[in-house]
């Protein structure tokens, strides 16, 4: 047990992170006062750290690229977990639930998704709702027409008139 010096609350070690400076082995704020101490600096000082990340991505072109690329192929599967719980709040295992309940089709077009990089997660631009996985063409047009039924009734309309 160790307590925070910052909210004086008693937690186990488990709530510190290890500080091998320290006498006691742990830093002397918990994980949750050191995040809110992190992130208020950040924002009292963002100028000077995008500043000083400019400067590095400036300096090492090659490094950058070299990290992108190593975390990138290390572990796609996890990559792509994070991307979909950080954009639409859903697990890597949820997303292939809705695939595999629509038979690996694109719910618009009917397209079989080749592979799981074929499939988009559609979702709600102002609720941010997640709706069906939409193969990439299809999630594309929902796109560009703005999910406005207004626009997509009027390009039908312009199909209509323009058919051969």
């Amino acid at each position: 047990m160790h307590v925070c010096t910052k909210c004086s609350e008693q937690k186990p070690n488990s709530e510190f992170s290890k500080n091998n400076t320290r006498k006691t082995g742990y830093n002397s704020y918990c994980k949750s006062c050191h995040k809110e101490y992190v992130a208020k600096h950040y924002q009292e000082n963002k100028e000077t750290y995008l500043e000083k990340a400019d400067n590095w991505k400036t300096a090492n072109p090659q490094k950058r690229k070299d990290v992108a690329n190593k975390y990138a192929r290390s572990n796609p599967e996890k990559q792509r977990n994070n991307h979909l719980k950080r954009e639409y709040g859903i697990t890597l295992e949820e997303f292939n639930k809705k695939v595999l309940l629509q038979e690996n089709k694109c719910v618009i077009c009917g397209t079989v998704f080749k592979n799981i990089k074929d499939a988009c997660m559609d979702h709600c631009h102002e609720s941010k709702k997640v709706r069906d996985v939409l193969c990439r063409t299809c999630n594309s047009g929902l796109g560009h027409f703005k999910d406005s039924i207004q626009n997509l009734k009027s390009a039908i309309q312009y199909l209509i008139k323009h058919q051969s």
